[in-house]
């Protein structure tokens, strides 16, 4: 029984990562102990394995919440800021995105790009990490408006490969983009600027993994109290 809680907490935690309820068959007993204990989470639909037609009992389950659910309502829209460092002394740079529930992902470029190209790398980076629908908040408006314009500027087709990139890893689901002014007090896009500058200078110092992730960890805390 300790085997299957512990897979099914780690259910729960994936389902907070998803756009809709995660339905969940569970053996009869750990229905009725999470029923005792009060267990409750908007994200996740317990089905128990009893009787022989419980897979489409629990399924049945799963369509009423949607049916109960306004048509308004039923996409869960993700936040994410991101954000790039471009070390304009020694030519490193490093993009990052964190959400708006504390999950991040961080990544040193191999080598050195323009600072646009770099602000789009982080949100391709985001599309491509993160599920369901988002709202992605950059504060690179060269970024945003290549994005949201619809036009194809001559100037930009240096970004016309990674722009088609991104597009390729939205498809199917909604993304919407918005600028957001940086250093200005906004605790996700602030929180972004940090991850993307701590990661590129932790590699320029080679700091060892286990300061690098005592750093995200911090920033991600501090995130939480903002």
């Amino acid at each position: 029984m300790i085997a299957v809680l512990d897979a099914f907490c780690g259910l729960v935690e994936e389902a907070h990562g998803l756009s809709e309820p995660l339905t969940v068959v569970v053996p009869t007993s750990l229905a009725q102990n999470l029923a005792a204990c009060g267990f409750a989470d908007p994200q996740i639909i317990i089905g128990a394995k009893t009787g022989p037609n419980y897979l489409s009992e629990t399924h049945q389950l799963a369509d009423a919440w949607r049916d109960q659910q306004p048509a308004t309502t039923r996409e869960r829209v993700l936040v994410v800021a991101t954000d790039a460092s471009v070390g304009l002394r020694t030519g490193s740079a490093a993009i990052a995105c964190i959400s708006q529930d504390g999950r991040t992902r961080e990544l040193r470029l191999s080598r050195r790009h323009d600072v646009t190209l770099c602000e789009l790398r982080a949100i391709l980076l985001a599309v491509e990490t993160y599920h369901g629908a988002l709202h992605i908040q950059s504060d690179s408006l060269t970024a945003v408006t290549l994005l949201t314009s619809g036009k194809v500027d001559p100037k930009a087709r240096r970004y016309a490969s990674l722009l088609a990139r991104i597009e390729a890893a939205s498809a199917g689901r909604t993304v919407t983009y918005e600028w957001v002014r940086g250093h200005n007090g906004h605790p996700l896009n602030e929180a972004a600027n940090r991850l993307a500058i701590a990661t590129r200078r932790g590699a320029e110092l080679h700091l060892p993994p286990g300061i690098r992730r005592k750093v995200r960890t911090q920033i991600t805390a501090d995130l939480a109290c903002a």
